[in-house]
Parts: structure tokens; sequence; C-alpha cells
């Protein structure tokens, strides 16, 4: 029988302390799993502007962060904010509320969504972000 020097039994003490580290989070995490339900929270970022050939488009990013302690599927947020119209005839530029979304597939649980939605006009004022509906998984 072969003999082990301490190198190889100091790398099998710290494989095995690794191993059973692992094995000891994946067990402590599934059994204090509190069940509570998806919390979505939706924010919306910094207006960017486009401009694309001869149109401008307005670039709203948007963050869904599910703080709960289960997934989220066909997640969708509402995005609404009052959108300058160019002028048509006389009456002059009007800013008409305008309502948009977006669906997510998924957002799991405890970590967040990016995505983006485009307006065709310039927004005035607020931009209000709103999750509408999601399934929980």
């Amino acid at each position: 029988m072969i003999q082990k020097n301490a190198l190889e039994w100091s790398v099998f003490a710290v494989s095995l302390t690794l191993i059973a580290g692992v094995l000891g989070f994946l067990v402590f995490d599934a059994t204090t799993l509190r069940g509570t339900s998806a919390k979505l929270v939706a924010q919306s970022g910094q207006l960017q502007r486009r401009a694309i050939r001869k149109t401008v488009q307005f670039v709203v990013p948007i963050v869904v962060r599910n703080e709960g302690e289960t997934g989220a599927s066909a997640v969708v947020v509402e995005v609404t904010a009052k959108v300058k119209t160019p002028p048509s005839g006389n009456s002059g530029e009007a800013a008409l509320p305008t309502k948009t979304e977006i669906t997510l597939q998924n957002v799991p649980r405890l970590s967040q969504r990016e995505a983006f939605v485009v307006l065709e006009g310039e927004p005035q004022g607020e931009i209000a972000t709103r999750i509408a509906s999601f399934e929980e998984d």
C-alpha cells in the first residue's frame, strides 16, 4: 500500500471541507425557505434620448426586482407617462397620457431583471411604473 504524504492529506482535507460547506449551505437554504410569495418592485431609470434615422425615440430603462422567496413568471410591467405629441394643425403641442406594457418571462427569487421601453414622444413630468400582473412559479 502506498503511503500518502502531507500535501495529499491537506488537499483531501480542504476538498472535503469545501464539499461539506456547499452541501451544508444547500441543506440550510432548502430547509429555511420561508415560502414567501414573490415581492416584485419596478423602477424606471434615467430617460435616454436616441436619434434613429429621422426620428427621435426616448428609451426608458426598467428594473424589476424580486425581493421574495418565490420566483415569478409572465411579469407584466406597465409604464405610464405624459408624452408630448407633435403639433397637428393649430392646436400646438399637447402632453397626452401614454401607457406601455412590457412582459418579462422570468424573474427568479431574490434577483432582478432589466428591460427597456421605447416612447415615441418626449415624456413630460414623472414616468410611473407598476407591476400589472404576474404568475408565481
